[in-house]
């Protein structure tokens, strides 16, 4: 999310989970945002997640902290 935040998106990327492109022409905020601005943004995304969506990022990122 911090990528697509700080360098956007182009229609010829591959999405974020690697699965193949999508319609976007989201451009990045890394020359426009601060470092904090950007967390603030995200923070701000991920309260209107619903729970089931907060617990699986949760477990996913589990076991990455577990791999590192």
């Amino acid at each position: 999310m911090v990528r697509l935040l700080r360098r956007g998106q182009r229609d010829d990327e591959d999405g974020l989970d690697g699965g193949g492109s999508y319609q976007s022409g989201m451009q990045g905020f890394g020359d426009i945002l601060s470092e904090g601005e950007v967390l603030d943004v995200m923070a701000c995304i991920k309260s209107t997640w619903p729970e089931r969506l907060v617990a699986t990022r949760n477990e996913i990122n589990a076991g990455v902290s577990a791999c590192e």
